[in-house]
């Protein structure tokens, strides 16, 4: 009596539901950053195509770096302008959050810099007066600059329930750092390649060093290494002759 059929009326999932706008504009975003990553670990800002992002453009936005912990909003989204009531391109990120939440802020902009990292962010918004409770994510990820610098960031900031009165501002409640180490794996290291290198990084010096008249045994070394001069054994043959001559 106590156990009843699993439907969709009686069984409340805890997962987030994968179809709701929010997810589908956080999967959206993560899906065209890492798309981008073919040539490098780390997309450069001018590859980012507004068309790109359509489903996602009014709660994404594009920030710089602009000091220790410190990013502004270049280009914003207009989800993020009605959270604060506002025009927020040109403002500092740290506008949309409570200042309890920007020290913790400022710490993790500095390790999407300077890991790098993707970083995401579970919030909530500040309660009062006219001011219903909501919850929301907001991920980062960097990107280069023209000079190559990791000094940019694209970002994507959701929220589920209506807020009220403006600004609603945002408390950071949980954060998740994820570095890229992919930098290193681009790297060829070929392990099985490494010792002949260093042989050759340690012959090589010594075979310029051999090119001067030294005793026999050096010489014999350093024939070991030039095998492509053997189209020049006839010289001793051109200096009889030249010696005939005389």
């Amino acid at each position: 009596m106590f156990f009843k059929s699993k439907t969709k009326d009686n069984v409340i999932s805890m997962k987030p539901n994968p179809d709701t706008p929010q997810a589908v504009a956080l999967r959206l975003v993560d899906t065209y950053w890492h798309g981008l990553r073919h040539d490098h670990p780390i997309p450069a800002r001018s590859q980012i195509d507004p068309r790109g992002l359509d489903g996602a453009l009014d709660v994404a936005f594009v920030a710089e770096r602009i000091g220790k912990g410190l990013a502004r909003l270049r280009v914003a989204g207009t989800h993020l302008s009605d959270l604060m009531g506002m025009e927020v391109a040109g403002m500092p990120l740290s506008a949309l959050f409570v200042p309890d939440s920007r020290d913790t802020l400022a710490s993790v902009l500095e390790k999407l810099f300077t890991s790098p990292a993707i970083i995401r962010v579970d919030l909530r918004s500040e309660t009062g007066p006219g001011r219903p409770a909501l919850t929301g994510e907001l991920v980062i990820y960097p990107l280069r600059s023209d000079m190559d610098d990791v000094n940019r960031a694209l970002g994507v900031l959701v929220t589920r329930g209506a807020f009220g009165r403006v600004p609603c501002r945002m408390e950071i409640v949980g954060v998740r750092v994820e570095p890229l180490t992919s930098s290193v794996q681009r790297i060829d290291i070929r392990p099985d390649r490494k010792p002949a290198a260093r042989e050759d990084a340690l012959v090589l010096p010594r075979q310029d060093a051999m090119a001067t008249p030294l005793p026999s045994a050096p010489k014999v070394m350093a024939e070991g290494f030039a095998e492509q001069n053997s189209p020049f054994e006839p010289k001793p043959k051109l200096r009889l002759v030249k010696t005939d001559c005389d």
